[in-house]
């Protein structure tokens, strides 16, 4: 593994350079940043690097108050080998960035960032890995049980063993958070059914079951023809979910089934309570992610002036599918503050298609347009709209953005009180 970066205050700063190759750790292997944390922590340490053609060691006793400090470049995933009707990536526009076309199906991704994988291309030493370097836990799309609706879902001629590997994972200790992409007339109805009392089965090893509805864009020619749900649909597997919620909480002592923001936006229904969701097990998939939000808002306006010294208009950018909720939640809050304007600007998506409804795909090209006319001090962009390197999906940059519209831009991160800072 080359090393890109040590921390000045790392172990082994002044020890190594920036190029090195660390090789071994106690005479294991290094094959990524998985083996580098398990192997790591032992207390005495003999590490191999290499430094040109030559290899030399370096033999530490680890400070429980200190860390090695090395940096890493970045893994390269894992590609999937399914070929599901409902792949988002197959999805993508003409033309975008070859980061959006990447199929990723990497179990130490799973474990890292909370990727979801079907288990796929995991094979028994990956497994045995996993078990043995306690990777959990790990995100699972399971879609369904019915091992032939799920072949059908992923496009696959043949098992890929799911079940086994499944069960082994979950009897080797490994707990597994799990979603279903609801696909109307493939995984809903009976099959659901069949899929939540089966999953339920291998509870606590199954920490929790995510109800995602599924995402189609409007590049769909020549792909299976789909369907989004209907609100009507989203309303029944709300309803059935909460059947089973009661049930396993009853039986588990715990919910277990969550439904995704999206389908209570979809049916048009209240997002829940905070207590609905425990401990948010499944955040970043987008499920209680508005109810964490509205909490920490709610909390945070405790704390909002009553009036600015200066009159300034903010705009808020959002998804079609979240403007109900922050006009209805959020906006009455803030024009509560004498001195702010506030609107609420929600952009359509026209850079997958109207169909796609979510805040962070929308495309810097799409909220221009939504912006078109409309003035303002300061504009702020939903969060997770920009990639790491500040680009919309569309590749359009911050600066450029700024640029057309001549008005401030912030992306939001979480506190309005920083906002009102910029005022």
């Amino acid at each position: 593994m080359k090393i890109t970066g040590i921390d000045p205050d790392g172990q082994l700063a002044g020890l190594v350079r920036h190029g090195d190759k660390l090789l071994n750790i106690n005479g294991q292997p290094v094959r990524d940043i998985i083996d580098y944390r398990f192997l790591s922590a032992e207390d005495e340490l003999e590490l191999e690097f290499k430094r040109g053609g030559e290899s030399y060691l370096l033999k530490i006793e680890r400070d429980p108050f200190e860390f090695l400090g090395l940096e890493f470049a970045p893994m390269k995933p894992g590609l999937c080998g399914n070929d599901c009707l409902f792949c988002f990536v197959d999805q993508n526009p003409p033309g975008v960035r070859n980061s959006l076309k990447i199929k990723d199906e990497d179990y130490r991704f799973s474990f890292l960032y909370g990727n979801f994988i079907t288990l796929s291309n995991l094979g028994k030493a990956g497994i045995d890995r996993i078990i043995r370097c306690r990777l959990s836990p790990l995100y699972v799309s399971v879609h369904a049980m019915n091992i032939t609706t799920r072949n059908r879902l992923l496009n696959r001629g043949k098992d890929d063993g799911f079940h086994r590997k499944f069960r082994a994972l979950i009897e080797g200790g490994i707990k597994l958070h799990t979603q279903v992409v609801i696909v109307p007339g493939c995984n809903d109805g009976e099959i659901l059914v069949d899929t939540l009392e089966k999953l339920a089965n291998f509870h606590p090893g199954v920490a929790s079951i995510g109800l995602i509805p599924v995402g189609l864009t409007k590049y769909r020619e020549g792909l299976p023809p789909l369907r989004p749900l209907t609100p009507a649909e989203a309303s029944d597997i709300i309803e059935l979910s909460n059947i089973f919620r009661e049930r396993f909480t009853k039986e588990l002592g715990g919910a277990l089934v969550y439904c995704a923001d999206e389908m209570f936006l979809l049916a048009g229904e209240p997002i829940p309570e905070n207590e609905y969701y425990g401990d948010f097990p499944q955040l970043e998939n987008g499920v209680g992610m508005a109810r964490f939000f509205l909490d920490e808002f709610h909390q945070e306006a405790e704390a909002f002036p009553a009036a600015i010294d200066f009159p300034h208009k903010m705009l808020l950018v959002t998804g079609t599918a979240f403007a109900p909720f922050i006009e209805r939640e959020v906006i009455p809050i803030l024009r509560k503050i004498d001195g702010i304007k506030v609107e609420l600007a929600a952009a359509p998506n026209s850079f997958f298609g109207e169909t796609v409804t979510v805040a962070g795909l929308l495309a810097g090209r799409d909220i221009l347009s939504a912006l078109n006319g409309k003035r303002a001090d300061l504009i702020v962009l939903p969060p997770d709209c920009l990639n790491r390197d500040g680009l919309f999906l569309d590749d359009l940059s911050l600066d450029e953005f700024q640029n057309i519209i001549g008005i401030r831009t912030i992306v939001f991160d979480s506190s309005f009180l920083e906002i009102f800072a910029y005022f």
